[in-house]
């Protein structure tokens, strides 16, 4: 069997395997498929079957969805200090300190792209800044969980300003200490 495999994010693909290799002593042309106009009549195409390029292995889980899709990922809350105005290049250099919250996976992820700009597709996201839309105080109220496995529910969108320092992030909508499996 054939195996091939995505150059962007290495998982095998489904690979096709012909029944018959002698395609073209029934009148089939092997490269293309195509039926060769001067095979006699009874000549019928090779059968094909579809099966995965290595069925022992699981099967990558799927991608996940921007906004307003909610999502539900496991990780642990770390803090980290990231150049911000009026460059946005280097704290040494005189930009101010901008810190935030990071979700650090488990595992990492992937991200379907979507219709807006900012939502592009992403493969292997290990991190995600975490924002907080309606909690007024969230760092005061999270600050225990700091260093600890959390579960949080939310939706991802894309970075869009540079204020955002991970490629994907996180619009908190619930936060507490991890209990069970999840992403």
């Amino acid at each position: 069997m054939s195996e091939r495999v995505d150059a962007r994010d290495k998982r095998p693909m489904m690979a096709v395997r012909l029944a018959s290799l002698s395609g073209a002593a029934l009148g089939w042309c092997i490269a293309c498929g195509h039926p060769d106009p001067n095979a006699p009549q009874f000549a019928q195409p090779a059968p094909v079957a579809l099966a995965p390029a290595r069925p022992s292995e699981p099967t990558p889980t799927a991608c996940l969805q921007y906004e307003p899709k909610i999502v539900v990922l496991r990780g642990e809350i770390v803090r980290a200090t990231f150049p911000g105005p009026p460059n946005y290049e280097s704290i040494e250099l005189g930009d101010a300190r901008e810190t935030y919250w990071l979700l650090r996976l488990q595992q990492p992820i992937c991200v379907e792209a979507a219709s807006d700009y900012f939502d592009q597709a992403h493969a292997g996201v290990a991190e995600l800044q975490l924002v907080f839309l309606n909690e007024p105080h969230p760092y005061e109220t999270y600050r225990d969980l700091m260093g600890h496995v959390v579960e949080v529910n939310g939706e991802l969108f894309g970075a869009q300003t540079g204020h955002h320092h991970t490629d994907v992030l996180l619009s908190v909508k619930g936060l507490h200490a991890s209990s069970g499996q999840s992403r």
